[in-house]
């Protein structure tokens, strides 16, 4: 079947719209034509894109109620939603041996079965209207993982998944599926991270892993925030590999254009890498020794752990 590029009177329905990315493309679509649902937790913090053109609704990937009513007052307005764009998901920063199993749940529910769930929810209609877009936002951790990062790279693998099986699948109905995936973006990650960190740091009761996190925090902090800490300090000093990293977070309408690309290509990629960054990482990742490749990772993240680490 032929597909055709996403008409600007067709309804684009966004999650997690918040903060970042999905913030940044709702209103980057809105200001383009579009008929933009942005959607959150709390639709309160949404009055910025409100007064940009967006229609606001509330809506929970991790509530099953919460996104059945989203998805049918677009229909009872439009009767199916044109665009998906699944943007909500967060990150949960831990040593895989002393994360609770419920973290692991939780981060799952959230940025794959959240996921999983509005495609089938925007499905029927889209297949009705032969034709529709479900732009999955995913991340370079989807292609390779991190340390310390194993429960959000794993969501990001899945989702991954999901998004190649979901296109093969739909094809057939018109429907396109494309998985988008950042590199570092600024957003209120940052602010997240310390959270999440310090609450781990609390349940953790383990020594172990302690200059290990403390390190990755400082490095990522300074990455996605644009600061000179001194993670990033130290990493400057290790060489143009260690500087580009620390040169290398976006702003999030960087991501969004991409995403308009996904929108109104008439023939969407599978997959789209953001930034430069991105695509140099993943092709260093393909083309070097996987022990080399996981060296490299663990200097500019964990660097602090190498000089405790009893050997």
């Amino acid at each position: 079947m032929t597909t055709q590029s996403a008409p600007t009177g067709s309804p684009v329905l966004i999650t997690g719209c918040s903060t970042g990315i999905g913030f940044a493309t709702a209103g980057y679509l809105s200001a383009r034509g579009y008929t933009v649902y942005a959607t959150a937790r709390r639709p309160e913090v949404l009055d910025g894109l409100r007064s940009r053109g967006c229609r606001v609704l509330q809506l929970d990937v991790t509530e099953k109620h919460s996104m059945v009513a989203a998805v049918e007052q677009v229909q009872r307005h439009h009767g199916s939603v044109g665009t998906l764009i699944n943007n909500a998901g967060y990150s949960e920063i831990s040593p895989l041996e002393t994360c609770s199993l419920d973290r692991y749940r939780r981060q799952f529910e959230t940025n794959v079965f959240g996921m999983a769930r509005m495609c089938q929810l925007v499905l029927p209609g889209m297949r009705a209207t032969g034709g529709g877009r479900i732009v999955n936002v995913g991340s370079i951790g989807g292609r390779f993982a991190l340390p310390l990062w194993s429960g959000y790279t794993g969501s990001k693998h899945a989702m991954a998944a999901f998004s190649s099986a979901l296109r093969m699948e739909v094809r057939g109905f018109g429907v396109e599926v494309t998985l988008v995936e950042p590199g570092f973006v600024k957003t209120n990650f940052v602010a997240s991270l310390s959270r999440n960190m310090a609450d781990h740091a609390q349940e953790m009761g383990c020594e172990a892993y302690a200059a290990a996190l403390r390190s990755f925090e400082s490095v990522t902090r300074g990455v996605l925030a644009g600061t000179e800490c001194a993670g990033t300090r130290r990493l400057q000093n290790r060489g143009f590999r260690a500087r580009a990293l620390s040169w290398a977070a976006v702003e999030p309408d960087r991501a969004a254009k991409v995403i308009h690309k996904a929108v109104t290509a008439r023939r969407p990629r599978p997959r789209y890498l953001v930034t430069g960054h991105a695509r140099a990482a993943v092709l260093a990742q393909r083309c070097l020794p996987a022990r080399c490749w996981e060296a490299a990772v663990c200097s500019f993240f964990i660097h602090e752990a190498d000089s405790t680490h009893e050997r």
